[in-house]
Protein backbone atom coordinates (compact mmCIF):
# COMPACT_ATOMS: atom_id res chain seq x y z
CA UNK A 1 0.00 0.00 0.00
CA UNK A 2 2.72 2.39 0.87
CA UNK A 3 4.48 1.77 -2.42
CA UNK A 4 1.32 2.48 -4.34
CA UNK A 5 0.72 5.66 -2.37
CA UNK A 6 4.31 6.79 -3.05
CA UNK A 7 3.89 6.17 -6.77
CA UNK A 8 0.67 8.18 -6.77
CA UNK A 9 2.37 11.09 -4.99
CA UNK A 10 5.30 11.02 -7.40
CA UNK A 11 2.88 11.03 -10.33
CA UNK A 12 1.03 14.01 -8.88
CA UNK A 13 4.32 15.89 -8.28
CA UNK A 14 5.51 15.14 -11.82
CA UNK A 15 2.24 16.43 -13.29
CA UNK A 16 2.46 19.55 -11.14
CA UNK A 17 6.02 20.19 -12.27
CA UNK A 18 5.01 19.73 -15.92
CA UNK A 19 2.08 22.10 -15.46
CA UNK A 20 4.39 24.64 -13.80
CA UNK A 21 6.88 24.35 -16.64
CA UNK A 22 4.12 24.75 -19.22
CA UNK A 23 2.76 27.74 -17.33
CA UNK A 24 6.24 29.26 -17.19
CA UNK A 25 6.70 28.70 -20.93
CA UNK A 26 3.33 30.30 -21.65
CA UNK A 27 4.19 33.26 -19.44
CA UNK A 28 7.55 33.61 -21.18
CA UNK A 29 5.86 33.53 -24.59
CA UNK A 30 3.33 36.15 -23.47
CA UNK A 31 6.11 38.34 -22.06
CA UNK A 32 8.07 37.95 -25.29
CA UNK A 33 5.03 38.99 -27.34
CA UNK A 34 4.49 41.99 -25.10
CA UNK A 35 8.13 43.02 -25.44
CA UNK A 36 8.08 42.64 -29.23
CA UNK A 37 4.83 44.65 -29.47
CA UNK A 38 6.42 47.32 -27.30
CA UNK A 39 9.46 47.36 -29.57
CA UNK A 40 7.23 47.70 -32.65
CA UNK A 41 5.33 50.48 -30.93
CA UNK A 42 8.56 52.24 -30.02
CA UNK A 43 9.75 52.05 -33.64
CA UNK A 44 6.45 53.56 -34.83
CA UNK A 45 6.72 56.25 -32.20
CA UNK A 46 10.30 56.92 -33.25
CA UNK A 47 9.22 57.29 -36.88
CA UNK A 48 6.35 59.57 -35.85
CA UNK A 49 8.65 61.56 -33.61
CA UNK A 50 11.14 61.87 -36.47
CA UNK A 51 8.42 63.12 -38.81
CA UNK A 52 7.30 65.65 -36.19
CA UNK A 53 10.87 66.83 -35.70
CA UNK A 54 11.35 67.19 -39.46
CA UNK A 55 8.06 69.06 -39.83
CA UNK A 56 8.94 71.29 -36.88
CA UNK A 57 12.37 71.93 -38.40
CA UNK A 58 10.87 72.88 -41.78
CA UNK A 59 8.37 75.17 -40.05
CA UNK A 60 11.22 76.77 -38.12
CA UNK A 61 13.20 77.33 -41.34
CA UNK A 62 10.14 78.83 -43.01
CA UNK A 63 9.55 81.10 -40.02
CA UNK A 64 13.18 82.18 -40.06
CA UNK A 65 12.93 82.87 -43.80
CA UNK A 66 9.79 84.97 -43.32
CA UNK A 67 11.41 86.78 -40.40
CA UNK A 68 14.46 87.62 -42.53
CA UNK A 69 12.22 88.89 -45.33
CA UNK A 70 10.32 91.05 -42.86
CA UNK A 71 13.58 92.39 -41.44
CA UNK A 72 14.86 93.21 -44.94
CA UNK A 73 11.58 94.92 -45.77
CA UNK A 74 11.77 96.93 -42.55
CA UNK A 75 15.37 97.91 -43.34
CA UNK A 76 14.30 99.06 -46.80
CA UNK A 77 11.43 101.07 -45.37
CA UNK A 78 13.75 102.62 -42.79
CA UNK A 79 16.29 103.53 -45.48
CA UNK A 80 13.51 105.07 -47.60
CA UNK A 81 12.27 107.03 -44.60
CA UNK A 82 15.77 108.39 -43.90
CA UNK A 83 16.14 109.31 -47.55
CA UNK A 84 12.77 111.10 -47.58
CA UNK A 85 13.77 113.08 -44.49
CA UNK A 86 16.52 114.74 -46.54
CA UNK A 87 14.27 115.76 -49.46
CA UNK A 88 12.29 118.97 -49.84
CA UNK A 89 9.77 119.31 -52.67
CA UNK A 90 9.29 122.71 -54.30
CA UNK A 91 6.36 122.80 -56.70
CA UNK A 92 6.98 125.11 -59.67
CA UNK A 93 5.83 125.62 -63.25
CA UNK A 94 6.89 122.96 -65.74
CA UNK A 95 8.97 125.44 -67.76
CA UNK A 96 10.96 126.37 -64.66
CA UNK A 97 11.60 122.73 -63.74
CA UNK A 98 12.69 121.95 -67.30
CA UNK A 99 15.19 124.82 -67.67
CA UNK A 100 16.90 125.31 -64.30
CA UNK A 101 20.64 124.68 -63.82
CA UNK A 102 21.25 122.14 -61.02
CA UNK A 103 24.90 123.06 -60.49
CA UNK A 104 24.31 126.81 -60.24
CA UNK A 105 21.21 126.47 -58.08
CA UNK A 106 22.91 124.10 -55.63
CA UNK A 107 25.92 126.43 -55.25
CA UNK A 108 23.69 129.47 -54.89
CA UNK A 109 21.81 127.93 -51.94
CA UNK A 110 25.00 126.69 -50.29
CA UNK A 111 26.56 130.17 -50.65
CA UNK A 112 23.58 131.67 -48.82
CA UNK A 113 24.13 129.36 -45.85
CA UNK A 114 27.85 130.18 -45.89
CA UNK A 115 27.42 133.95 -45.91
CA UNK A 116 24.37 134.26 -43.63
CA UNK A 117 24.77 131.30 -41.25
CA UNK A 118 28.55 130.83 -41.42
CA UNK A 119 28.11 127.16 -42.32
CA UNK A 120 31.32 126.04 -44.01
CA UNK A 121 30.03 122.59 -45.00
CA UNK A 122 27.69 122.23 -48.01
CA UNK A 123 24.04 121.91 -47.03
CA UNK A 124 22.51 120.90 -50.38
CA UNK A 125 23.83 117.80 -52.15
CA UNK A 126 21.62 117.67 -55.25
CA UNK A 127 18.96 119.73 -57.00
CA UNK A 128 16.83 117.65 -59.37
CA UNK A 129 13.49 117.81 -61.10
CA UNK A 130 10.65 115.36 -60.53
CA UNK A 131 9.68 112.90 -63.24
CA UNK A 132 6.51 114.89 -63.88
CA UNK A 133 8.60 118.07 -64.31
CA UNK A 134 6.30 119.87 -61.88
CA UNK A 135 8.68 120.10 -58.92
CA UNK A 136 12.27 120.83 -57.98
CA UNK A 137 13.67 118.47 -55.34
CA UNK A 138 16.34 119.62 -52.89
CA UNK A 139 18.31 116.81 -51.23
CA UNK A 140 20.53 117.70 -48.27
CA UNK A 141 23.88 116.34 -47.17
CA UNK A 142 23.86 113.65 -44.41
CA UNK A 143 24.35 116.20 -41.60
CA UNK A 144 21.22 118.17 -42.57
CA UNK A 145 17.56 117.47 -43.28
CA UNK A 146 14.41 118.87 -44.86
CA UNK A 147 13.32 120.11 -41.43
CA UNK A 148 16.51 122.18 -41.24
CA UNK A 149 15.77 123.73 -44.65
CA UNK A 150 12.25 124.63 -43.52
CA UNK A 151 13.59 126.20 -40.31
CA UNK A 152 16.04 128.29 -42.35
CA UNK A 153 13.61 128.97 -45.19
CA UNK A 154 14.11 132.74 -45.00
CA UNK A 155 17.72 132.30 -46.12
CA UNK A 156 17.01 130.65 -49.48
CA UNK A 157 13.27 131.13 -50.09
CA UNK A 158 13.61 134.29 -52.20
CA UNK A 159 15.65 132.33 -54.77
CA UNK A 160 12.35 130.63 -55.72
CA UNK A 161 9.97 133.41 -54.68
CA UNK A 162 8.70 134.23 -58.16
CA UNK A 163 8.13 130.65 -59.31
CA UNK A 164 7.16 128.66 -56.20
CA UNK A 165 3.64 127.28 -55.80
CA UNK A 166 4.20 125.13 -52.73
CA UNK A 167 7.04 123.89 -50.48
CA UNK A 168 6.62 120.59 -48.64
CA UNK A 169 8.55 117.65 -47.23
CA UNK A 170 8.81 114.38 -49.11
CA UNK A 171 6.27 112.25 -47.25
CA UNK A 172 5.24 108.63 -47.70
CA UNK A 173 1.75 108.33 -49.15
CA UNK A 174 -0.66 105.49 -49.69
CA UNK A 175 -2.33 104.74 -53.01
CA UNK A 176 -6.01 103.83 -53.33
CA UNK A 177 -8.09 102.78 -56.32
CA UNK A 178 -11.66 104.11 -56.44
CA UNK A 179 -14.08 102.36 -58.81
CA UNK A 180 -17.18 103.49 -60.74
CA UNK A 181 -16.32 107.21 -60.73
CA UNK A 182 -18.68 109.08 -63.14
CA UNK A 183 -16.68 110.46 -66.07
CA UNK A 184 -18.90 113.23 -67.45
CA UNK A 185 -18.78 115.68 -64.47
CA UNK A 186 -14.97 115.60 -64.52
CA UNK A 187 -14.22 115.34 -68.25
CA UNK A 188 -13.20 118.98 -68.85
CA UNK A 189 -9.61 120.31 -68.86
CA UNK A 190 -9.62 121.06 -65.12
CA UNK A 191 -11.69 117.97 -64.36
CA UNK A 192 -9.08 116.25 -62.19
CA UNK A 193 -8.62 119.38 -60.06
CA UNK A 194 -12.39 119.53 -59.66
CA UNK A 195 -12.44 115.83 -58.74
CA UNK A 196 -9.75 116.41 -56.08
CA UNK A 197 -11.80 119.23 -54.58
CA UNK A 198 -14.92 117.04 -54.69
CA UNK A 199 -13.22 114.23 -52.76
CA UNK A 200 -11.74 116.51 -50.09
CA UNK A 201 -14.99 118.49 -49.63
CA UNK A 202 -17.34 115.54 -49.16
CA UNK A 203 -14.79 113.35 -47.35
CA UNK A 204 -13.28 115.76 -44.75
CA UNK A 205 -11.05 113.06 -43.21
CA UNK A 206 -9.26 112.53 -46.53
CA UNK A 207 -6.44 114.77 -47.79
CA UNK A 208 -5.08 114.13 -51.29
CA UNK A 209 -1.42 114.82 -51.93
CA UNK A 210 -1.96 115.33 -55.65
CA UNK A 211 -4.65 115.27 -58.29
CA UNK A 212 -6.34 111.90 -59.02
CA UNK A 213 -5.30 109.89 -62.08
CA UNK A 214 -7.65 108.10 -64.46
CA UNK A 215 -6.62 104.44 -64.80
CA UNK A 216 -8.11 104.08 -68.28
CA UNK A 217 -7.15 105.87 -71.48
CA UNK A 218 -9.06 108.85 -72.86
CA UNK A 219 -10.32 106.80 -75.82
CA UNK A 220 -11.73 104.17 -73.49
CA UNK A 221 -13.35 106.77 -71.22
CA UNK A 222 -15.16 108.31 -74.16
CA UNK A 223 -17.02 105.03 -74.67
CA UNK A 224 -17.94 104.53 -70.99
CA UNK A 225 -19.86 106.36 -68.29
CA UNK A 226 -17.72 105.28 -65.35
CA UNK A 227 -14.04 104.60 -64.74
CA UNK A 228 -11.56 103.92 -61.95
CA UNK A 229 -9.16 106.50 -60.52
CA UNK A 230 -5.96 106.33 -58.49
CA UNK A 231 -5.61 108.71 -55.54
CA UNK A 232 -2.75 109.34 -53.12
CA UNK A 233 -3.52 110.10 -49.45
CA UNK A 234 -1.20 111.25 -46.67
CA UNK A 235 -0.96 108.09 -44.60
CA UNK A 236 -2.14 104.52 -44.12
CA UNK A 237 -4.80 105.59 -41.62
CA UNK A 238 -6.60 107.71 -44.20
CA UNK A 239 -6.28 104.90 -46.74
CA UNK A 240 -7.83 102.39 -44.34
CA UNK A 241 -10.60 104.86 -43.51
CA UNK A 242 -11.47 105.29 -47.19
CA UNK A 243 -11.47 101.51 -47.74
CA UNK A 244 -13.69 100.78 -44.73
CA UNK A 245 -16.19 103.64 -45.08
CA UNK A 246 -16.05 104.13 -48.89
CA UNK A 247 -15.78 107.57 -50.52
CA UNK A 248 -18.57 110.02 -51.29
CA UNK A 249 -18.06 111.22 -54.88
CA UNK A 250 -20.66 112.87 -57.15
CA UNK A 251 -23.50 111.99 -54.78
CA UNK A 252 -22.65 108.27 -54.47
CA UNK A 253 -20.74 106.07 -52.04
CA UNK A 254 -18.01 104.45 -54.11
CA UNK A 255 -15.88 101.41 -53.32
CA UNK A 256 -12.20 102.05 -52.60
CA UNK A 257 -9.47 99.43 -52.31
CA UNK A 258 -5.74 99.28 -51.80
CA UNK A 259 -3.71 99.66 -54.98
CA UNK A 260 -2.00 96.39 -55.89
CA UNK A 261 0.83 97.10 -58.28
CA UNK A 262 1.80 94.57 -60.91
CA UNK A 263 5.26 95.45 -62.16
CA UNK A 264 4.80 93.28 -65.25
CA UNK A 265 1.67 95.24 -66.21
CA UNK A 266 3.09 98.64 -65.20
CA UNK A 267 3.69 100.96 -68.14
CA UNK A 268 6.28 103.71 -67.95
CA UNK A 269 4.81 107.12 -68.76
CA UNK A 270 8.21 108.36 -69.90
CA UNK A 271 9.41 105.79 -72.48
CA UNK A 272 6.00 104.02 -72.84
CA UNK A 273 7.51 100.55 -72.32
CA UNK A 274 6.28 98.01 -69.79
CA UNK A 275 7.90 96.42 -66.76
CA UNK A 276 9.20 99.44 -64.83
CA UNK A 277 7.86 102.59 -63.21
CA UNK A 278 8.17 106.12 -64.52
CA UNK A 279 10.20 107.10 -61.46
CA UNK A 280 12.81 104.43 -62.26
CA UNK A 281 13.12 105.35 -65.96
CA UNK A 282 16.10 107.25 -67.32
CA UNK A 283 15.46 106.44 -70.97
CA UNK A 284 14.49 108.64 -73.90
CA UNK A 285 11.12 110.36 -73.47
CA UNK A 286 8.53 109.13 -75.98
CA UNK A 287 5.17 110.76 -76.64
CA UNK A 288 2.20 108.56 -75.78
CA UNK A 289 0.20 110.03 -78.66
CA UNK A 290 2.50 110.39 -81.67
CA UNK A 291 5.55 108.26 -80.69
CA UNK A 292 7.92 111.20 -81.26
CA UNK A 293 10.88 111.88 -78.97
CA UNK A 294 9.33 114.32 -76.52
CA UNK A 295 7.25 114.11 -73.35
CA UNK A 296 3.52 113.56 -73.75
CA UNK A 297 2.59 116.87 -72.10
CA UNK A 298 4.81 118.65 -74.66
CA UNK A 299 2.75 117.28 -77.56
CA UNK A 300 1.14 120.26 -79.28
CA UNK A 301 -1.15 120.55 -82.29
CA UNK A 302 -0.09 123.31 -84.69
CA UNK A 303 -3.67 123.68 -85.96
CA UNK A 304 -5.85 123.94 -82.84
CA UNK A 305 -3.03 124.52 -80.29
CA UNK A 306 -4.21 121.63 -78.10
CA UNK A 307 -1.35 120.58 -75.84
CA UNK A 308 -0.75 117.27 -74.06
CA UNK A 309 -3.99 115.75 -75.33
CA UNK A 310 -5.36 113.97 -78.36
CA UNK A 311 -7.24 116.09 -80.89
CA UNK A 312 -8.86 115.45 -84.32
CA UNK A 313 -5.66 116.56 -86.08
CA UNK A 314 -3.32 114.20 -84.21
CA UNK A 315 -1.79 111.37 -86.24
CA UNK A 316 -1.85 108.81 -83.46
CA UNK A 317 0.92 106.19 -83.41
CA UNK A 318 1.97 103.61 -80.83
CA UNK A 319 5.69 103.56 -80.04
CA UNK A 320 5.54 99.86 -79.12
CA UNK A 321 3.73 98.23 -82.05
CA UNK A 322 3.65 101.08 -84.62
CA UNK A 323 -0.14 100.86 -85.11
CA UNK A 324 -2.59 103.79 -85.25
CA UNK A 325 -3.49 104.07 -81.56
CA UNK A 326 -2.01 105.60 -78.39
CA UNK A 327 0.77 103.74 -76.60
CA UNK A 328 -1.47 103.10 -73.57
CA UNK A 329 -4.45 101.85 -75.56
CA UNK A 330 -6.01 98.58 -74.40
CA UNK A 331 -6.29 97.36 -78.02
CA UNK A 332 -2.50 97.28 -78.33
CA UNK A 333 -0.93 93.83 -78.47
CA UNK A 334 1.62 94.98 -75.88
CA UNK A 335 -1.17 95.81 -73.40
CA UNK A 336 -1.74 92.11 -72.70
CA UNK A 337 1.08 90.82 -70.50
CA UNK A 338 0.72 87.27 -71.87
CA UNK A 339 1.25 88.41 -75.46
CA UNK A 340 3.88 91.05 -74.71
CA UNK A 341 6.92 88.77 -74.65
CA UNK A 342 5.86 87.32 -78.01
CA UNK A 343 5.48 90.82 -79.47
CA UNK A 344 8.89 91.87 -78.15
CA UNK A 345 10.40 88.71 -79.68
CA UNK A 346 8.72 89.51 -83.00
CA UNK A 347 10.11 93.05 -82.97
CA UNK A 348 13.57 91.78 -82.08
CA UNK A 349 13.47 89.21 -84.90
CA UNK A 350 12.27 91.86 -87.33
CA UNK A 351 15.09 94.22 -86.29
CA UNK A 352 17.68 91.48 -86.69
CA UNK A 353 16.36 90.62 -90.16
CA UNK A 354 16.54 94.27 -91.19
CA UNK A 355 20.13 94.48 -89.94
CA UNK A 356 21.07 91.33 -91.85
CA UNK A 357 19.47 92.69 -95.03
CA UNK A 358 21.33 95.96 -94.60
CA UNK A 359 24.62 94.14 -94.08
CA UNK A 360 23.96 92.01 -97.17
CA UNK A 361 23.20 95.10 -99.25
CA UNK A 362 26.42 96.73 -98.09
CA UNK A 363 28.33 93.55 -98.91
CA UNK A 364 26.81 93.40 -102.41
CA UNK A 365 27.64 97.02 -103.02
CA UNK A 366 31.23 96.32 -101.99
CA UNK A 367 31.50 93.39 -104.45
CA UNK A 368 30.14 95.52 -107.27
CA UNK A 369 32.80 98.11 -106.53
CA UNK A 370 35.54 95.45 -106.73
CA UNK A 371 34.15 94.16 -110.03
CA UNK A 372 34.24 97.66 -111.49
CA UNK A 373 37.87 98.13 -110.52
CA UNK A 374 38.88 94.92 -112.29
CA UNK A 375 37.06 95.85 -115.47
CA UNK A 376 39.19 97.02 -118.40
CA UNK A 377 37.88 100.07 -120.22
Amino acid sequence: MENKFSLILKSIETNSQNEAQNHAQIQAQIQSQIQSSNEIKSYAQAAADGAQIQESSSQTLEQKKQQKQQEKQQEKELAKQKYREKRLIIQVDKKVAENFNSYQLRNQINDRFFTEENINLPVIATVTKSFTSQSIILTTMPDFSADFLLQKKTIWENIFSNVTHKIEKDTHWSKIVVHEVPIEPFSMDEGLSLLKEEIETYNPEIKLLKRPIWLSSQDKRQANKHASILIAVENARQAQLAIEKRLCIAGNWLIAEKCKENIAQKQCQNCQKYGHSTRACFGQSICQLCAERHKTFEHKCNICNTQGQNCPHTIVKCSNCGENHAANSSICGFYNAEKRSYKYAQNLQKTQQQQQQLQQQNSNSFHVLIDNTNRQW
